[in-house]
């Protein structure tokens, strides 16, 4: 939060950069345990260029069509911070940069994963190029929060799910068999308590009046803030599972 205050720009673009790291990190988890793409596992850039390429169409995407939103949501996070007046210029200055960063990293992971697979590895690419259009295609013309909201509920926070349930083995054990209920009901037994509390945090952040700096905070900033502080705690975490799931 200090940082925030201090650098409120340098801290949304920091903010950015976690979470496009962040998203890929959690999409390259279901390419190598899910879809076997062991390419990842054999080459450090083909993993940094999934990484970036996955995190980027959700991060960037959105502000080439939508870069009005995508303006919008910048000034929200940095004025966060008390600095009311703040204008993200740079947003409208450069549009194209929202496309050609995740439409380059995009065609550079997958034409350099094609020329590095093997045989046995065609399916996954196959898979990976098929999530990477489809991907691409939703930010490209679904507008900005519709995209990034479901996104994250239905794509991202769905990966995060099945990895836990994958950890525990009564989980596991349903995700095999393809026991959809009661693998639900599980989901409920493992989180249900911490998504209560969650959801009593959630209800005192939205329902009292917070400001900084006499700045009154709406929702959508208050929801910002609270998603800024979690994403580098978050991130680590997951980081150290990578390292003892994934083994790098």
């Amino acid at each position: 939060m200090i940082f925030w205050d201090l650098q409120p720009s340098a801290a949304a673009i920091f903010f950015l950069g976690l979470t496009i790291f962040h998203w890929g990190q959690g999409d390259r988890y279901i390419s190598v345990q899910v879809h076997q793409a062991t390419y990842l596992c054999r080459s450090k850039a083909l993993t940094a260029l999934h990484v970036l390429s996955r995190g980027s169409i959700p991060i960037l995407l959105p502000g080439y069509l939508g870069n009005d939103t995508y303006r919008s949501v910048i000034e929200a996070l940095v004025s966060s911070s008390g600095q009311a007046s703040h204008q993200a210029d740079w947003v409208s200055s450069y549009p194209l940069f929202f496309l050609l960063i995740p439409m380059g990293l995009t065609a550079l992971s997958l034409l350099a994963a094609s020329i590095y697979v093997s045989k046995k590895e065609i399916r996954p690419l196959c898979m990976d190029i098929i999530e990477s259009v489809a991907l691409f295609g939703w930010f490209l013309f679904i507008p900005a929060l519709w995209a990034i909201g479901c996104y994250f509920a239905l794509w991202h926070s769905l990966r995060h799910a099945l990895r836990i349930l994958s950890t525990d083995s009564l989980g596991s054990q349903l995700l095999d068999s393809k026991q959809y209920l009661r693998l639900n009901i599980r989901w409920l037994q493992l989180t249900g308590l911490m998504t209560f509390v969650a959801l009593i945090g959630m209800w005192i952040i939205f329902a009292l009046p917070f400001s900084i700096r006499g700045i009154e905070l709406d929702w959508l900033v208050k929801a910002l803030i609270g998603i800024s502080v979690l994403t580098l705690p978050h991130t680590v975490v997951v980081c150290c599972m990578d390292k003892i799931q994934l083994r790098v």
